[in-house]
């Protein structure tokens, strides 16, 4: 079995470890889960056109962070929550899509991983015990941050996409 295989399968696995847990706590939180505020038919609508929009570049967490306390779906101390559970299975969908046709170098992306795993099992222990502004100011941050570096990639002064085959270097 080579790396891209052995890859794609601890993403699957990983992932689906999660959805089991995901339907776990929703089975269990039912009665909590159905006092959710929202028209579920025009948020999946909206969701829709957000993850549309993310396969052009547009962040769909940009989208969320800005939509969902506007229309009241979701508290600004649950916004941060909501955005991670509904990023989780379009990045499973797109890692298992794209993994073995993107061309990136074998260290630079364990270091991705890696990145990722820590800050998803480490973060949520400290952010939740966060004042809401602190939040609101991390997310801010990182989205301009974000789009700092996207720009700078379109004007060749930091590597863009195209580039990530070479490795990682410290």
């Amino acid at each position: 079995m080579n790396i891209v295989t052995t890859i794609l399968v601890l993403i699957a696995v990983v992932n689906g470890i999660f959805a089991i847990t995901l339907v776990r706590d929703l089975a269990k939180n039912k009665d909590s889960v159905m006092k959710e505020p929202g028209n579920p038919i025009v948020m999946a609508i909206t969701e829709f056109f957000m993850f549309l929009l993310s396969t052009f570049g547009i962040s769909d967490f940009a989208i969320g962070a800005a939509i969902y306390p506007k229309s009241k779906w979701v508290s600004d101390e649950k916004l941060l929550e909501r955005l991670i559970h509904n990023v989780l299975f379009q990045f499973f969908v797109m890692a298992l899509s794209y993994i073995s046709v993107i061309e990136v170098d074998l260290t630079t992306l364990l270091v991705a991983i890696f990145a990722q795993v820590l800050g998803a099992y480490i973060s949520p222990r400290y952010v939740v015990k966060l004042p809401v502004n602190t939040i609101k100011k991390f997310v801010a941050t990182g989205l301009i941050i974000a789009g700092g570096l996207i720009v700078a990639g379109k004007v060749g002064l930091y590597p863009a996409w195209r580039n990530c085959n070479r490795p990682f270097r410290f």
